[in-house]
């Protein structure tokens, strides 16, 4: 589990890195959507972590008899 649990933390980060770096580039090319990229990276920086938590605990509720140890 704790393998799993750095892939997705740094699938997390991996996105919502790029999600910022979007709205950063669509900000210096003055594109017309920015706010929506915003609201968007904004939403996710709450979304995406809760999702990753909701995820593991499902694991956990549903492989209780396994190890905790890969």
């Amino acid at each position: 589990m704790k393998k799993g649990k750095r892939i997705l933390a740094l699938l997390g980060v991996i996105l919502l890195v790029a999600l910022y770096a979007l709205t950063i580039i669509a900000a210096i090319f003055d594109h017309t959507a920015t706010q929506q990229y915003l609201m968007t990276a904004i939403l996710a920086t709450i979304f995406v972590p809760v999702m990753i938590w909701v995820y593991q605990l499902i694991y956990r509720v549903f492989h209780k008899d396994d190890s905790d140890e890969e």
